[in-house]
């Protein structure tokens, strides 16, 4: 790319390439393989590629790991190597998050500089790739969470109820931390809904045939607003734990009533936000939002 831009390399023509859409409202089957002109367009989706290659990789290796940190079974040394191996899974949302940001931040404004013109899928806008970015990174904060809490979550399962064992990380912490990655999952929300509300990017796109409304699919969307609920029930859970164990009795009525906003906000019992109890429930209240909804 420096070369071109230099013009140590000439091009005899510009260059088409052609991908297909991952994030755009239409379905796969039904949406056009996208031709964009110019090596920046190529080295965008590259770019796009290998963000969502290093998140779905991280994915994979989580979902490898099971919920080993509430295994009564399970000894030290083999609870601190799957330890070692979600560290791995955050590194790599951290890379992907890295990925998206400089996306957005400096290739995107590399190929506005070259004077490329004409319409783009939702992709590859600079808020959606923003949106991209904070969305990894707050996954890569749950799974730090999570990380935080395996030994004091191993030690609960062994001797379950109250009081918290003496490994357990503070409450405020898990709260601040919540409430951050809740922050994380409404601001890249609110970027990825960008390209819907802008008329012009609309028009283009429904004119290209790049996406019937030139937005990102909507079950990205519902996975934002549904980790964002969620991360803020737990800090909500968190807050209540910490108003509760701070040993004042004057902050009786806070400790019962934060569990009781964080419920509201998940449409759960906050004693199910936890394990695979949560894993189950989850799927189980987000049918009963789209039958309501």
């Amino acid at each position: 790319m420096s070369s071109v831009a230099s013009s140590a390399i000439s091009l005899r023509f510009e260059p088409v390439f052609s991908w297909r859409t991952t994030l755009s409202s239409q379905l796969l089957n039904t949406c056009p393989r996208v031709p964009l002109p110019s090596l920046h367009a190529d080295l965008a989706f590259s770019l796009l590629t290998y963000g969502m290659a290093l998140s779905n990789f991280a994915r994979l290796t989580v979902n490898a790991l099971g919920y080993y940190e509430h295994d009564s079974a399970i000894s030290a040394i083999e609870r601190h190597a799957k330890d070692e191996k979600l560290n791995f899974a955050v590194s790599l949302l951290c890379r992907a998050s890295g990925v998206f940001a400089y996306l957005s931040e400096s290739a995107l404004a590399d190929w506005n500089s070259a004077g490329a013109s004409g319409p783009r899928p939702p992709d590859l806008t600079t808020e959606v790739c923003a949106a991209l970015s904070k969305m990894a990174l707050a996954d890569a904060q749950a799974l730090a969470i999570r990380k935080l809490l395996s030994l004091s979550a191993n030690e609960s399962t062994l001797s379950p109820g109250p009081p918290l064992p003496k490994s357990h990380p503070s409450a405020a912490l898990l709260a601040k931390l919540h409430l951050e990655c809740a922050s994380l999952y409404i601001s890249a929300r609110s970027l990825a809904l960008t390209p819907g509300k802008v008329r012009t990017t609309r028009n283009a796109a429904s004119e290209s045939g790049i996406g019937a409304s030139g937005e990102v699919t909507g079950e990205l969307t519902r996975h934002l607003t549904d980790e964002a609920a969620f991360h803020s029930a737990l800090a909500h859970k968190w807050l209540g734990v910490d108003a509760g164990e701070g040993g004042v009795t004057t902050k009786g009525g806070e400790a019962c009533g934060f569990p009781g906003v964080g419920e509201a906000r998940v449409g759960g019992p906050m004693w199910e936000l936890q394990g695979n109890a949560f894993a189950q429930r989850q799927n189980v209240w987000r049918r009963q939002k789209r039958e309501k909804g």
